[in-house]
């Protein structure tokens, strides 16, 4: 018979923090990954804990924790629902909230002992990406450095990307400022280079908020007469900064960047109001982004506004939800940190880094990173306190929980399998191997056939055939995928034009001006979509 295991109290607890530690350490060595495996493989070892710990355990509810964050979640399944756009990928995007939370979730039942333990893990983390990113900007100083740049391929490390998880990092290294387990040389070079990280992203306000966020640090955590020792650590950081803010160029005021982000944020509040109670869909905004900016500009696929985007992904009940979850995180922040003694603090840290990376995300997108997300989460986790104990008799919670997981690997397994599919079809579509590349890709849509990018790479593949053949059937094939495509995805501009080409060639002029009529709708600043209109007009005296 299907069933779980049963462990003893203290093992579930190794189990969590064995689990939750080993998050932490992989999701930012695997390339900051979007890639829908890497999440899921993620989610299902996390599930997986969660619900041996549900089968073993009676869990206490702690409203504060478990309200808010299932209304958080619902508010997001609610865009899912209502999507009217490449649900597949909200879907997604759901996937590596799910990941988060749980993560969250599992967190806040450790002790405050091992929530701070298990905290060295992102700083060892961070110090390594830290050392990485000096080593890269150093490249460009002298050659001598340059046989470390498999490192930096080898991670795909983007600077961008990096700096919304060093700002949330680097207070925490504050931590173990006062940790006599800790080497005195690794406490004090650990803020030092990862703050020099921060610089050599060159983000401007990420390296603002982590200064202040340092200089406060050191002030509360050493006495004044042992300010002035510290200080001497402190001062190759600044002349870094000042440095920085001089001679770099990226560091120049960059007044596009202020008016693109502005057209940005205009375009999320266009969202917003048109779907005000359910949002576009969780991480949809660059989706749709071409078809509501308000004139042309440098095309993006976040809205660099963490507030405005919840907004227009989630409407008002996920942009609220999010609001109670923070405001009830600083309130038990505070808290935590009246109780706390001054030199010995774990919450103060935790409440800068939340704080300052929040700041950041008023101008970045970082927070959409999934290892940054995760460790946002999981430090969100850290004010709640969860409790459980053994059931008595739970042999039938094991076996609900051996059928649970079951169905979780189950639904888990048919995205997975589908982009595994995909991938294969593109390599074989590569090669000019036709019939295999669309067994493939026939494959990944039994298996999930929610992608929209599944349906249109069939149709490429019949376009292919019928230049090489000139089968008139292959031809309506193309259109009846890309249809396909078209439904699950019909604000792509780029997909109506290619279907506008397609009814062109089987000759279907109305319904060829329709697609190319949509395709200015849904990107009206394209010229091509605009030249292309005019010049079928033209032909056809419309």
């Amino acid at each position: 018979m299907l069933n779980l295991p049963s462990f003893k109290s203290s093992s579930l607890q190794k189990i969590i923090y064995s689990v939750v530690g080993l998050i932490l350490a992989l999701a930012p060595l695997v390339r900051f990954s979007w890639d829908i495996p890497t999440q899921i493989v993620v989610l299902l070892i996390l599930a997986t804990t969660f619900v041996i710990l549900w089968s073993s355990c009676k869990i206490h509810i702690e409203p504060r924790r478990d309200v808010l964050l299932l209304f958080f979640y619902l508010a997001v399944v609610v865009s899912l629902v209502f999507a009217k756009d490449e649900r597949a990928h909200v879907r997604n995007e759901l996937v590596m909230l799910s990941g988060g939370l749980l993560a969250a979730y599992l967190f806040s039942f450790l002790s405050l002992d091992d929530k701070k333990k298990l905290l060295r893990v992102p700083l060892v983390t961070g110090f390594f990406l830290s050392v990485v990113t000096l080593v890269t900007g150093l490249q460009n100083v002298t050659t001598a450095l340059k046989t470390y740049s498999f490192i930096e391929s080898a991670l795909f490390i983007n600077v961008n990307v990096v700096a919304g998880y060093l700002v949330l990092v680097f207070p925490l290294s504050f931590i173990f400022s006062n940790d006599r387990t800790v080497h005195p040389v690794f406490r004090a070079l650990l803020p030092v280079i990862i703050f020099l990280g921060i610089v050599i992203t060159k983000s401007r306000i990420a390296i603002f908020t982590s200064f202040l966020c340092g200089l406060y640090l050191y002030w509360r955590f050493h006495r004044p007469g042992h300010l002035a020792k510290y200080m001497l650590l402190l001062f190759p950081v600044v002349a870094a900064l000042l440095l920085a803010i001089t001679h770099m160029k990226q560091l120049a005021f960059n007044g596009g960047m202020l008016t693109d982000r502005l057209l940005w944020w205009r375009s999320a509040l266009a969202m917003f109001l048109e779907h005000p109670f359910s949002g576009i869909g969780w991480g949809n905004f660059g989706n749709l982004y071409l078809a509501y900016r308000p004139q042309l500009t440098v095309n993006t696929i976040f809205a660099h506004n963490l507030p405005v985007e919840l907004m227009a992904e989630t409407g008002i009940p996920g942009a609220m939800a999010m609001l109670a979850v923070l405001s009830y995180f600083f309130v038990a922040c505070f808290r935590l940190i009246k109780a706390e003694a001054t030199g010995d603090s774990l919450f103060l840290p935790i409440l800068l880094s939340v704080g300052g990376f929040l700041m950041i995300n008023m101008f970045d997108y970082s927070f959409f990173v999934p290892a940054t997300q995760l460790l946002f989460w999981v430090l969100i986790g850290s004010v709640f306190s969860g409790h459980f104990e053994l059931r008595n008799n739970p042999s039938a919670h094991r076996l609900l929980g051996a059928a649970a997981l079951a169905v979780i690997y189950f639904y888990s397994a048919q995205p997975l399998l589908a982009h595994i599919q995909y991938r294969n079809g593109m390599y074989y579509q590569l090669d000019n191997n036709l019939d295999m590349a669309e067994r493939s890709y026939l494959n990944a849509i039994r298996y999930d056939s929610l992608p929209s990018p599944y349906h249109a790479k069939i149709a490429e593949i019949h376009l292919t055939r019928y230049v090489n053949s000139g089968g008139a059937s292959e031809i309506a094939m193309a259109i009846r995928a890309q249809n396909s495509a078209i439904k699950r995805f019909p604000s792509n501009a780029a997909y109506w034009a290619d279907l506008g080409w397609l009814y062109r060639v089987a000759g279907e002029q109305d319904k060829a001006r329709q697609a190319l009529e949509m395709a200015v709708r849904y990107n009206r600043f394209n010229k091509k979509y605009s030249e292309a209109l005019k010049s079928f007009n033209k032909e056809n005296c419309h």
